[in-house]
């Protein structure tokens, strides 16, 4: 079982003295919007010897919006590398979503402006990138790294789709922020689906 809090563990194992870099992503389950996903380096001292506004750093789902916005200012300050990528929804669509988040790690991944010695990715992905990358399953809840690109993610993602929720007032987005609510897929089927609904994804596609 992952600790409760997540470490630098598995950047110390796989450092070699180099810079080693989270990813993690936003909204791959979303009904609408883009598909988010966040990128984190943190400098090698960290590694062995974290700052301790930086060691209580949690995966995203477990923290609120507020601490989640709260986690952001600190790694942005921290981090010798904090950004983010986005796939939109036809992109999502025309691809797959595992393609989708693949395109969206490497450009992410070509702007980080030195070398890294690897990078983590969370979840269970194998796919093929002149970067080097090790899938880490549950990544953020064991990588501070991980952990703290999530929070980018989650947080650059909500507030787009926040940001979007007066142009599509029937949908809620502000609540759901594009996922599958009971209220939202109500709503689809009343209303139809907008332009950033993802058409190969249920129930849009059945309703095309």
């Amino acid at each position: 079982m992952p600790a409760s809090f997540p470490s630098f563990e598995y950047e110390l194992h796989y450092s070699n003295r180099g810079l080693v870099a989270g990813i993690d992503e936003a909204g791959r389950g979303a009904l609408a919007g883009p598909l988010y996903v966040g990128c984190v380096v943190f400098p090698l001292s960290f590694y062995s010897d974290p700052p301790p506004e930086i060691a209580i750093i949690n995966d995203s789902k477990k923290l609120s919006r507020l601490k989640r916005c709260r986690f952001l200012s600190i790694i942005q300050k921290q981090a010798l590398f904090c950004d983010y990528e986005v796939s939109l929804p036809e992109e999502v669509d025309a691809c797959n979503v595992n393609e989708a988040t693949r395109l969206a790690v490497n450009r992410l991944l070509d702007r980080v402006p030195f070398s890294l010695q690897t990078a983590l990715l969370d979840g269970n992905f194998r796919f093929e990138s002149k970067h080097p990358l090790k899938s880490l399953k549950r990544g953020d809840s064991l990588s501070l790294s991980v952990a703290a690109a999530s929070i980018v993610a989650k947080v650059k993602r909500d507030e787009y789709m926040c940001e979007i929720a007066s142009s599509f007032p029937l949908y809620d987005f502000e609540k759901n922020v594009g996922y599958g609510t009971r209220l939202h897929c109500e709503a689809i089927k009343k209303h139809g689906p907008t332009i950033i609904h993802r058409k190969s994804y249920e129930p849009v596609r059945s309703m095309l």
